[in-house]
């Protein structure tokens, strides 16, 4: 759920493509499983089309979600939370918004980052996760449940883990090579619940891993102006859509 834009967004003329890989590796499970891929191609080209549009990230999602209430709810909390005021476009403050609905679960996350232009490095600063998934039963475990996906799900996979091959053969074969993120790499979370106690608990355990790497993409652009997508955010990544911008003809 979650993956098709028409799942949360009320787009008058879109369209949907699925793309089969190749690839003589089989795919297993993983936390969130197609929702981050997804949600990041989805949430990146939304902001996009708002600054095509002349419009901020929020209000231009505002104008798509006249139908989903709960997952404007969301968007407003953390808009609230994170006490952003955002702009048309890149505006410098490194802030950026990513909204996703997965498990019967609506969730909206503001990720601020700091890119250092020199060399590309990007720092996952705070993020800010609302969520509405119904009756919260355990209110302590929902939030650890939500901290856990965004610090070493979200931000790990988007930031830093990464498989590299050649030949067939894999070239990273050990963990310190892998770099799934250490402590001090991580971002501080805040979490705020949305809640209706009318309706029954959605699922909690996999639905904030997916807005993190479309909220720190979206907040990347902000910062400085490119957009990435191929993930892990490497440094090296970041710094060269950085030099090809410096030098594309205006």
């Amino acid at each position: 759920m979650g993956r098709n834009v028409l799942d949360l967004y009320d787009v008058p003329n879109v369209q949907s493509m699925f793309y089969q890989s190749i690839s003589p590796l089989p795919s297993w499970f993983w936390r969130d499983n197609g929702a981050p891929v997804n949600a990041l191609a989805r949430e990146t080209a939304i902001d996009e089309l708002a600054e095509l549009a002349g419009a901020d990230p929020v209000s231009f999602r505002e104008q798509l979600l006249a139908n989903n209430p709960r997952l404007t709810a969301v968007m407003h909390a953390a808009l609230e939370q994170a006490g952003w005021t955002p702009g048309v476009g890149s505006t410098g403050q490194g802030i950026g918004i990513a909204l996703d609905f997965t498990d019967g679960t609506y969730l909206a996350e503001v990720a601020r980052v700091n890119v250092d232009a020199n060399s590309g490095a990007v720092h996952l600063q705070h993020v800010d996760a609302a969520i509405d998934c119904g009756l919260v039963v355990n209110p302590d475990a929902a939030r650890c449940q939500i901290e856990g996906s965004i610090v070493m799900h979200g931000t790990s996979s988007t930031l830093n883990e990464e498989i590299r091959f050649a030949g067939g053969k894999v070239l990273n074969n050990s963990f310190a090579e892998y770099g799934p993120a250490r402590s001090l790499e991580v971002p501080r979370v805040n979490v705020v619940f949305v809640e209706d106690r009318t309706r029954p608990p959605s699922g909690i355990g996999e639905p904030a891993v997916g807005g993190v790497s479309a909220a720190v993409s979206n907040a990347i652009y902000d910062a400085v102006g490119v957009r990435v997508r191929d993930l892990p955010f490497r440094p090296d990544r970041v710094l060269g859509a950085l030099q090809t911008r410096a030098t594309a003809p205006r």
